[in-house]
């Protein structure tokens, strides 16, 4: 290949130093690159995102599974106090005194 003048460089320098390339190819083979790198930092942006979502899928997953045993033990616990008081277990009245 031969050498560019040390003042020429870019697609149009490049074209000129190689007699069977076309001007035109080089310019469309540059566009082709920059639109394969955006496409490249969009997939790369879309693989953080879908990471990001994925752990925030995982955290409210865990959430609902706490929430859900809260709820199980809350309606235990109600359960219970239906219970004791359809039995009239004088352990949670009031003495009379108050």
């Amino acid at each position: 290949m031969p050498e560019l003048p040390k003042n020429e460089t870019g697609p149009d320098a490049m074209a000129r130093s190689r007699p069977d390339t076309d001007p035109a190819d080089v310019h469309y083979s540059t566009a082709i690159e920059r639109r394969l790198i955006a496409l490249e930092e969009k997939a790369s942006y879309g693989e953080d995102l879908v990471d990001a979502l994925n752990a925030t899928v995982a955290r409210q997953q865990q959430q609902i599974e706490s929430l859900a045993r809260e709820i199980a033990r809350l309606r235990q616990q109600l359960g219970e106090l239906a219970e004791r008081s359809a039995t009239g277990d004088p352990g949670d009245e009031v003495p009379p005194h108050y």
